[in-house]
């Protein structure tokens, strides 16, 4: 089939310019929205990424949470032990002096003289007597 054209040269020119406008239009727009689409994938997977890492280390920080919780009720168990420790020491210590008190003052004073009623011993370290002596020396 045979084209032929009753346009003056310049409407068909015209024709043709504005035929390649849309064409070339089209083609931007096409391109724009493949850009911005490569875009919003691109970004997209990198926000997934920073979302599954962000997943780990909540994760993680969970874990060495708890394990810094453990590690702290050891810290305060091991803490109270030293402290009963302590205590245990201080009560073994203190536990002998009223013999050893009682034995010297036994060693000491003379038989048959002195005869003791009441003999106590305060927390401070403190001893009161009392009893009977056959004369005054």
């Amino acid at each position: 089939m045979i084209k032929i054209n009753l346009l003056p040269q310049q409407a068909a020119e015209k024709k043709e310019k504005s035929e390649k406008g849309f064409a070339l239009f089209f083609l931007g727009l096409i391109l724009a929205g493949l850009s911005v689409y490569g875009v919003e994938y691109y970004y997209n997977d990198i926000l997934a990424q920073l979302k599954q890492e962000q997943g780990q280390k909540k994760q993680t920080r969970e874990m060495l949470e708890a394990q810094v919780k453990k590690v702290d009720s050891i810290l305060t168990e091991l803490e109270n032990i030293g402290q009963r420790v302590e205590t245990i020491k201080k009560v073994r210590k203190r536990q002998g002096l009223p013999v050893r008190y009682i034995d010297e003052i036994v060693t000491h004073i003379p038989e048959d003289k002195l005869w003791f009623e009441t003999f106590t011993l305060n927390a401070n370290g403190a001893i009161s007597l009392s009893g009977i002596v056959l004369d005054n020396q």
